[in-house]
Formats: structure tokens, C-alpha cells, sequence
């Protein structure tokens, strides 16, 4: 019996051999040991010949590669597998761009107003594409008016707009017009809408504070947007001293209204309802509103921003928009959503 476990011994483990080739002679543990490691490699052996085995293997291989090529996507080209770390001149890098932080809004000194004019738009959607439909303004002693529409240069009006607005553009004889409930109106090109409006705002002789009910949220920004478009930037800046906005003056001035858009504001305060929605009588309700409310120029000028003040702001909200537009794109491509999209427009 033991010169059978010696043969096994000097046979099946290399343990031994390792001792008769220093001219050791294996002591009885090692002898053991030796058995015990070639028992438990051929037990392995065995496992791994099995098919079960051989489909886990597989299995954790698909995993693994699965976790590295997530982490690749979000880690970048460092984090691939037998990266040089070198640094190699040929590759781009990629760097964050710097913060953009919200600008400084700016209040209008009464200085430098000369007239207080209240305007309000209609147009063709609630989007940033959404053009300008309706144009209209007033001056703040009703002295003098200004109404045009607009034909866009995209012709397509959102269901959405044209419920709330009564404007829609139909094609008659190949030609679009545009209709305010169902009957056609007089329209003029954007740049002779614009021009007209600067026309109106040169006459009145002095720099002009515009001022409507949620202006400075919708208003303001497809009027600058247009006036960009144009390039009359200089022109309307020569004119417009900035921009008043009745909607926070009024959740300021009586906090405890369950509702401060406009038409429910007239009603509170007028007791009465108007044809809200179209630009000229949004205005001229604005006017009865506020003289109703006792709201003060005063009042008004608390709540204004300039003008270039409101363009900055303008141009951080489109440097904004792009910014989180190509970190979506990112982390959709990514297997693993770091940051939530719902979170991340916060």
C-alpha cells in the first residue's frame, strides 16, 4: 500500500518531481499535499469539460465585455483596455467648456424713459420656431396705436396656436394668406412689419420702455428674435430703452390671487371679460388693467430689465439650449444614465 501511494505520488504530482530533482526525498505532508492539489486539478478538469460550465463561462464573458464597453462610453478613451498611456499628439482631445452663468438683469433707470409703450404678440406656436402672426402696441395714454399681421416666412401654424390665437394660413390660388377666425386680413412681410414698428416707436421721439404680461418669457424673445434676424439690432436699440413685464409686478402686487394671467386678472379687477388673445385687444385690455389695479409707472420700472440686459439674456438661454442638447445626446447614447435628463434641465 505504500509503495502504490509512492508510485502516485512520484507519478501524478509535480510537487515530487520537483523534491527528486534537488535530490530531496518528500516528507509525508508534502506527499499529501502533492495528492490532495492533483485530486483537486483533476476534479476542475473534470467541472470545466462539463457543458453547464462551459455556457456560464460564456455567460460571464458576455457581461464582462457588456460592463467594459459602458464604462469605455462613459469614461472615454483612458478607460479601453490596453490604452497607451502615453500621450500621443495625434488624438483630439475633448474639453469641457467653461460655465456660462445666468447674466445680470439690468433695470431701466427712469431717466431714461421717455415713453411707456405696452405691446403684445401673437404667433404661429409656443416653440422656439414659432414666428411672430400679430404685432400690436399702444402707448400708455392711448395717444397712439399700432396693429399689423405678420405672414411668416414658415407657413405652418400649430393646431395648438391656431385655437388659441383664431390665426391660421390656408393656400388660396397658390398664394398663403392668413385668416383671424376664419376671414382673411391684411398682412405684411416681416421686414416691413418690423420697419413699420420702428417707424412707430421714432415718432412717438424718445426712448421707449415696452411693456406686456408675460413679456419677458414670450414676447420679448420672438421680438429680439426677429429683430436679430433682420439685423436691426441698432436701429431698435436707438428706440427701445428696455422692457417691462406686468406678470411678476403682479404676483409682487397681490400675492394672494389664484391667478394672475391676464384674463383672469381683468375680470378680477374690471369685472368684466374681453376678446383675449388677439394682440390689439390684449393690449388695450393691458391698459384698462392696469390703471384698474392703480399699478404706477413706478411699479412698472421695478420690474424692467434693458435692453441689452435682455438680449444677453437671450443669447445665455441659446448657449444654454445647446449645451444641454449635446449632453442628451451623450447620455442617450450611454448604456448608463448618470444624470437624468428631467434633472439635468433644472
Amino acid at each position: 500500500m505504500e509503495d502504490g501511494r509512492s508510485e502516485a505520488v512520484e507519478n501524478a504530482t509535480i510537487v515530487c518531481q520537483v523534491h527528486r530533482s534537488a535530490d530531496l526525498s518528500p516528507g509525508a505532508f508534502t506527499a499529501s499535499y502533492a495528492i490532495k492539489l492533483d485530486e483537486q486539478q483533476k476534479r476542475q478538469h473534470e467541472i470545466q469539460s462539463t457543458r453547464q460550465f462551459k455556457r456560464r463561462r460564456l455567460e460571464s464573458k458576455g457581461k464582462r465585455n457588456s460592463k467594459m464597453a459602458s464604462q469605455e462610453v462613459r469614461e472615454g478613451e483612458t478607460y479601453k483596455s490596453s490604452v497607451d498611456l502615453a500621450v500621443r499628439e495625434e488624438q483630439d482631445t475633448l474639453e469641457i467648456p467653461p460655465p456660462i452663468t445666468t447674466p445680470t438683469l439690468e433695470s431701466v433707470p427712469v431717466e431714461n424713459i421717455e415713453h411707456v409703450v405696452l405691446f403684445d404678440v401673437e404667433t404661429s406656436g409656443l416653440g422656439d420656431d414659432a414666428e411672430i402672426l400679430q404685432l400690436s402696441a399702444n402707448t400708455l395714454n392711448n395717444s397712439k396705436h399700432f396693429d399689423c399681421y405678420v405672414l411668416p416666412e414658415n407657413t405652418y401654424v400649430s393646431r395648438q396656436a391656431s385655437q388659441i390665437t383664431g390665426l391660421s394660413i390656408v393656400d388660396k390660388n397658390g398664394e398663403c394668406i392668413l385668416l383671424y377666425n376664419g376671414k382673411q386680413v391684411d398682412t405684411l412681410s416681416q421686414r416691413d412689419a418690423m420697419c413699420n414698428f420702428l417707424s412707430f416707436l421714432c415718432e412717438l421721439n424718445g426712448p421707449c420702455l415696452l411693456v406686456g404680461h408675460n413679456a419677458k418669457a414670450f414676447d420679448v424673445k420672438y421680438l429680439l428674435k426677429l429683430i436679430t434676424k433682420l439685423g436691426l439690432e441698432a436701429k431698435f436699440s436707438g428706440v427701445i430703452a428696455g422692457f417691462g413685464d406686468t406678470l411678476p409686478l403682479f404676483r409682487s402686487k397681490y400675492p394672494n390671487l389664484q391667478s394672475h394671467s391676464q384674463p383672469n386678472l381683468y375680470k378680477h379687477f374690471v369685472n368684466s371679460e374681453y376678446a383675449a388673445h388677439n394682440a390689439l385687444e390684449d393690449v388695450i385690455a393691458l391698459q384698462t388693467l392696469l390703471d384698474a389695479a392703480g399699478v404706477s409707472v413706478s411699479d412698472i420700472l421695478n420690474h424692467s430689465v434693458s435692453l441689452k440686459s435682455m438680449m444677453n439674456y437671450q443669447h445665455f438661454l441659446q448657449r444654454k439650449k445647446i449645451r444641454l442638447n449635446s449632453l442628451k445626446i451623450a447620455l442617450c447614447k450611454s448604456r448608463d444614465k448618470v444624470i437624468s435628463l428631467v434633472w439635468l434641465t433644472k
